[in-house]
């Protein structure tokens, strides 16, 4: 007989949720983590659309996320498990049903259904039967939700890496629908003027050479050898991603981009499509960012779709700071809707 026909055998034990064992075989992975209390709590509290439910076959459903009363109840549940506890893997929270009822201002009825929420999403055991008497004195089991804390907590960063890159695009769009601003656009310091993108400084078309916009020495664009495989792998995802781009490359350099072919290929496009931009601005988020970084977000701003002023639009991306992961997953974005369209 299996654990769920054992627990409901028992008279008065609460009736089991259908992945109840996929679920206690989760819990039994458990043997602790670093983190003390107070973070678990903290990671709870800001984890709300993160906290998705278990399938009866123990995989993740991220269509549907805990009810904001379960997740204040599981951040109590936490808060009762010593630090010590959840390092050693021994995390078991004993409370008594009235204590949650008071933390939670509501009715018994409520917590226990809230508590059955719980454990059908994947995030307790229920170890006592439904008067709350304590079955071999083992309380509510949070083991299950110590198992899955790494996968909470990637979840977590991976949706604060979206917020900050709809704020970047909000923040762009904001720019675009405003009037030229002197701070990025001045006619007489904007490229063509300069000299920067003077037609005497620009190869032929053909060219895979950079031009006076980049430093000849590549290394001093930060493409470093640290950081040779993280370059590559942001220029790969440019011609992925910018047809513009992929137009001013030939075949060979479409399957391996290298930083003078990119180079060559961004200062075209920088001569063709915004000669208006403040002369200086380029070289400085070169500087700033890193060359492969520049590239991606010129990229974007070349061929993302809905962007009206798109001389405004790259000037505002080039001015941010630690635009490097929300470019990537900007592109990363153009890519998944053109192979969508």
């Amino acid at each position: 007989m299996h654990a769920a026909a054992n627990a409901e055998a028992v008279k008065g034990h609460a009736a089991r949720a259908p992945g109840f064992n996929h679920v206690a075989t989760i819990a039994a992975r458990f043997d602790g983590t670093d983190r003390c209390s107070a973070e678990i709590v903290r990671l709870i509290l800001f984890a709300t659309a993160c906290l998705t439910y278990l399938d009866e076959s123990g995989e993740i459903d991220t269509s549907r996320t805990l009810s904001t009363k379960a997740q204040l109840l599981l951040a109590v549940l936490a808060e009762h498990v010593h630090s010590d506890k959840w390092q050693t893997g021994k995390a078991y929270a004993w409370v008594s049903n009235d204590y949650l009822c008071m933390r939670l201002a509501t009715e018994a009825r409520c917590v226990r259904r809230l508590l059955a929420e719980l454990e059908t999403a994947g995030y307790i055991v229920r170890r006592y039967n439904g008067r709350n008497q304590r079955l071999d004195r083992q309380g509510i089991d949070l083991r299950p939700f110590g198992a899955r804390l790494d996968d909470i907590e990637a979840a977590v960063a991976r949706q604060e890496e979206m917020l900050d890159l709809q704020r970047a695009e909000r923040h762009a769009e904001r720019m675009d629908s405003i009037d030229l601003s002197p701070a990025f656009f001045e006619e007489s310091t904007c490229m063509e003027d300069s000299g920067v993108l003077h037609n005497n400084n620009l190869q032929s078309a053909g060219s895979k050479e950079p031009v006076e916009i980049l430093p000849s020495d590549l290394s001093s664009c930060k493409v470093r050898a640290s950081d040779k495989a993280k370059a590559a792998e942001m220029f790969d995802l440019i011609v992925v991603a910018s047809p513009t781009f992929r137009r001013h490359l030939d075949p060979a350099d479409q399957r391996l981009p290298t930083p003078s072919s990119i180079s060559a290929a961004a200062i075209q496009i920088l001569a063709k499509h915004f000669r208006n931009l403040r002369s200086d601005l380029w070289p400085i988020a070169v500087q700033t960012h890193g060359f492969a970084v520049a590239a991606a977000v010129l990229a974007a701003a070349i061929d993302k779709a809905g962007v009206k002023d798109r001389t405004r639009y790259l000037a505002s991306m080039l001015g941010r700071r630690d635009i490097g992961a929300t470019i990537t997953l900007s592109l990363k974005s153009m890519v998944r809707t053109a192979g969508s369209a």
